[in-house]
């Protein structure tokens, strides 16, 4: 039997999730649910739109939420109290509290709680374990640089749980992934002028005293920076940039390209897969309650100053 999906959220994510879950054998895409003029996407996509969300429940066996932060809770749990299986992008929840009631719900309805943490799958993520499990060689320290969430309600801490939730999530997941859980050395946010923060910067160290610094800022009004990580190891240095995505290993004065096995959609459509094998009895490869980790050390950066 088929497992029925609904969509809560149609673009953005929401059409990541469409477009890799309606490849999965075994599984039915019923419907999606967003603002009303989003209606003419769901009509693309040869699915029924839903202008209520509760009704939508009532016709689908799961659910995925690729709404903005804020709305994580609210309709995760309303999923998971009308008895569904949930799907809920990164950052789980705005705070460590959202996080431990989503969890909650979800274990006492016996239910699915998926946190698609696509980034701990990604292919330069996932090649560079690979190497690193081989070589056997020793990480000394790691600097991280981007830029990211163009969006107004992204200046507003309220809706996004702040701006180390809103942009660091990403780094942070995969280091802790790859390390462990780190201790906050220092944490800074700075504002322009008239204007919330837009720039977060942090420095972590991780089981080994191995340090990850990460400064990253939004688009809104700062320029793009592309990402950029250098990790340095006992054997060199690896750097991981897009777009597009390029590992490359440098060491002697020389830069070698690793070639990356996948796209970066494959981690999406990885995690997808992860879901509906954990539907149907699978142990999940990422418990909620590390990604509940990770929001954690967010909202610790995120109150350091405070």
């Amino acid at each position: 039997m088929d497992v029925k999906i609904g969509l809560a959220g149609i673009t953005g994510m929401g059409s990541t999730r469409y477009s890799t879950l309606k490849n999965i054998e075994g599984v039915k895409i019923v419907g999606g649910f967003d603002l009303p003029q989003k209606k003419e996407i769901a009509e693309e996509y040869g699915i029924k739109f839903y202008p209520d969300f509760e009704e939508m429940l009532e016709e689908v066996d799961a659910v995925t939420i690729s709404l903005p932060n804020y709305l994580h809770l609210e309709y995760t749990l309303r999923a998971l109290e009308k008895d569904k299986h949930v799907l809920v992008e990164y950052p789980m929840a705005t705070s460590v509290k959202e996080g431990k009631e989503m969890i909650k719900k979800a274990k006492e309805k016996n239910k699915v709680l998926h946190v698609g943490l696509t980034d701990r799958l990604e292919p330069w993520f996932l090649k560079f374990k690979e190497i690193k499990n081989e070589k056997k060689f020793i990480i000394l320290t790691i600097y991280s640089q981007w830029s990211g969430g163009g969006k107004n309600w992204h200046e507003k801490p309220d809706l996004t749980g702040g701006i180390f939730l809103l942009l660091h999530h990403h780094r942070i997941s995969q280091y802790m992934d790859l390390l462990g859980y780190p201790r906050i050395i220092f944490s800074r946010k700075f504002s322009l002028p008239s204007s919330p923060p837009q720039l977060g910067h942090c420095e972590l160290e991780f089981p080994g005293g191995i340090v990850v610094t990460l400064n990253w800022h939004l688009r809104t009004r700062l320029p793009k920076a592309p990402p950029a990580d250098y990790i340095f190891t006992s054997q060199g240095v690896y750097i991981f940039r897009e777009p597009p995505p390029q590992l490359t290993f440098f060491q002697e004065g020389k830069e070698i390209e690793i070639p990356l096995p996948a796209p970066k959609r494959q981690a999406y459509e990885l995690d997808s897969r992860n879901f509906i094998k954990e539907i149907k009895g699978s142990p999940p490869l990422f418990p909620p309650e590390e990604a509940l980790q990770v929001l954690e050390v967010c909202e610790k950066l995120q109150k350091w100053e405070d």
